[in-house]
């Protein structure tokens, strides 16, 4: 266990000794665990934490960010540094002696992890089977790529822009031909006898062949059915193609966050940081920009956007983005 440091240590001890980690209710939830935490099974109370992710690309200033953090909060907070491996196998979590771990160590945080694991739904798992999970935090912030994909707060990073670049481009937009390409594959599953099993688990995750093998006239009948609509879509034309708005790759993700960062290194960056928060801005009120990169299902809540110089402590963007962080972290479960 961690042992709580600085103003944190107060407040841990009177919410332990008055059972107010839940924030006041008597019964804390319960929550059943599973034998690769370490229990035989039975409940285990559940300590509500928030969850912040700060991304953006490599040298954006992403540790700064999360030492300006911790440095002003008074809270218990963790941090992992999260590294998507694809070639290799999935989750495991491990303290580290590198220097960005113990940056995250010096700057107060309460406990640090390296998170290495395999992009899927594993990685979301595994997390929270890490020995990280087990220790007393009151939020975890991570740090890096995504192992979970939904937090409280996405945390996004950048460099200021170069010269006159923007944020959106302009690119021509090949979904047409990539479902195109689908249908194709689609169809040729299902005119095999044994189709329908193939096609079902490659979209669903299930073999409703497999699941249907005592009721083959049925099978056959929705393997049929399946490849005559396909047949059909497939004799429409298809739509032409149009010039579609894209986010930079240098910026990718950013159109999630809820809080930006513009990491200002010198001074005569300011005016092009403060394009670029404008161009954040833009980008969840007009609708074009919102059809064509958020999507219909997109969220159109406003992103705060701010350009700051992550060393000055007195910075007015910093301190507008430590602010949000904070309302975060006191409205936590």
């Amino acid at each position: 266990m961690v042992t709580p440091t600085g103003p944190a240590i107060w407040r841990f001890r009177r919410e332990l000794a008055s059972g107010r980690w839940h924030r006041g209710r008597a019964d804390p939830p319960l929550l059943p665990t599973r034998p690769c935490c370490g229990y035989a099974g039975g409940p285990v109370l559940v300590i509500p934490r928030s969850l912040i992710h700060v991304g953006g690309p490599p040298g954006a200033g992403k540790t700064t960010f999360i030492e300006a953090v911790l440095s002003r909060q008074d809270l218990l907070l963790s941090v992992a540094r999260c590294v998507a491996r694809p070639s290799r196998s999935g989750r495991r979590s491990s303290h580290s002696t590198e220097r960005e771990l113990r940056r995250f160590r010096d700057a107060g945080a309460a406990a640090v992890a390296a998170y290495h694991f395999q992009p899927g739904e594993a990685a979301y798992a595994g997390f929270f089977d890490t020995d990280l999970m087990l220790e007393i935090a009151d939020a975890i912030i991570l740090e890096g790529d995504d192992p979970l994909g939904s937090y409280d707060l996405r945390v996004f990073v950048a460099p200021p822009p170069e010269s006159e670049d923007s944020l959106f481009v302009r690119r021509s937009d090949d979904s047409a031909k990539d479902a195109r390409r689908q249908l194709d594959h689609w169809v040729e599953l299902l005119q095999q006898p044994e189709g329908l099993g193939a096609w079902t688990k490659e979209i669903l995750g299930t073999d409703f062949g497999a699941l249907l093998s005592g009721q083959s006239s049925l099978a056959e009948k929705l393997r049929a059915d399946a490849l005559s609509k396909m047949q059909q879509i497939r004799h429409n034309p298809a739509p032409e193609p149009r010039p579609r708005w894209a986010i930079q790759q240098r910026w990718a993700g950013i159109e999630t966050a809820g809080l930006v960062v513009v990491n200002l290194h010198r001074a005569d960056q300011r005016s092009a940081a403060g394009r670029l928060v404008e161009d954040v801005a833009r980008l969840r009120r007009d609708p074009e920009l919102c059809r064509d990169i958020l999507g219909p299902l997109g969220s159109r809540v406003p992103i705060t956007a701010v350009a700051a110089d992550l060393h000055d402590p007195g910075d007015p963007g910093l301190r507008k983005a430590l602010a949000r962080v904070r309302r975060v972290l006191q409205r936590r479960p």
